[in-house]
């Protein structure tokens, strides 16, 4: 599966098209009054605009994998590149022109690039994501970098678990996100000493959490500061606790994608106190 934007595509296909046909009606215009097609000629701004189209399609249908577009939009691109620069005298307005041999192969191209590509679309099945869900997409991305210190099994269920999310499979992804809590709590136990065993005890964990935050001293601020943070961790993970750990496994336990959010929320905000401990 493959992430692309559709703003930036649709804004390249739209310039593509809007570019082909200024050089198809000054064709039209240029044929009525007897000149050559070669003296078409695009603004430098607009040139350099329809360049970055361009390679975008290129480095876009490639990474889809197409087997026409990519080609057809480098042989315009070669096209484009070959153009000549110039200022007009009048305005000092500075423009660019082609070769009547270049103008053919661009004009070609670009009407090549837009049937190319909505034909070698069509098979391919698309997915919009909303701006607010798209973050979930890139779930690592919103636990900065705190699971550095965790395994590498939990950055991997906490990705999935987003994706999960960001396609409306809730209960998949909360399934994800307690695998990586399994990982995770392992890392508290043993910075604790604490003997509860993280896979199945999650209730006798939270005891022990709470005995050792009241255990904790408290006579200076730096002591009270990691006393403070003990216990913002005893209290995330009863949150995720209370919301999932203990119905998980019921086999007909389903969780809408705004509850498996809750969780995800939950666990990064225990995730993110546990490691100012470690």
């Amino acid at each position: 599966m493959q992430k692309i934007g559709l703003s930036e595509l649709a804004a390249s296909l739209g310039w593509i098209a809007s570019v082909h046909e200024d050089i198809k009606l000054f064709g039209i215009f240029a044929k009525e009054i007897g000149v050559s097609d070669d003296r078409f000629s695009i603004i430098e701004e607009e040139y350099y605009k329809l360049i970055g189209s361009l390679e975008y399609m290129i480095t876009l249908s490639e990474t889809l994998r197409l087997n026409v577009t990519p080609e057809v939009a480098k042989d315009g691109l070669n096209a484009a590149k070959r153009a000549i620069f110039a200022s007009d005298r009048e305005s000092g307005i500075r423009g660019v022109r082609f070769n009547i041999l270049d103008l053919g192969i661009l004009r070609s191209s670009l009407r090549d690039i837009v049937m190319a590509i909505e034909k070698e679309l069509r098979g391919r099945r698309s997915y919009s994501l909303e701006p607010a869900i798209l973050p979930y997409y890139d779930a690592l991305g919103m636990f900065s970098e705190t699971l550095d210190k965790f395994p590498a099994s939990s950055r991997e269920d906490i990705e999935h678990a987003g994706k999960c999310i960001a396609f409306g499979e809730g209960t998949a992804a909360v399934f994800h996100l307690m695998r990586a809590m399994e990982a995770i709590v392992s890392g508290i136990v043993a910075l604790g000493g604490l003997s509860a065993n993280p896979d199945k005890e999650w209730g006798k964990l939270l005891s022990d959490i709470g005995r050792h935050t009241e255990s904790l001293p408290q006579s200076n601020p730096q002591e009270k500061a990691l006393r403070n943070r003990w216990s913002a961790c005893h209290k995330n993970l009863y949150h995720v606790k209370q919301a999932v750990r203990n119905d998980t496994m019921h086999p007909k336990q389903t969780y809408t994608t705004e509850e498996a959010k809750q969780v995800f929320d939950s666990t990064r905000a225990f995730v993110r106190e546990l490691a100012t401990l470690i």
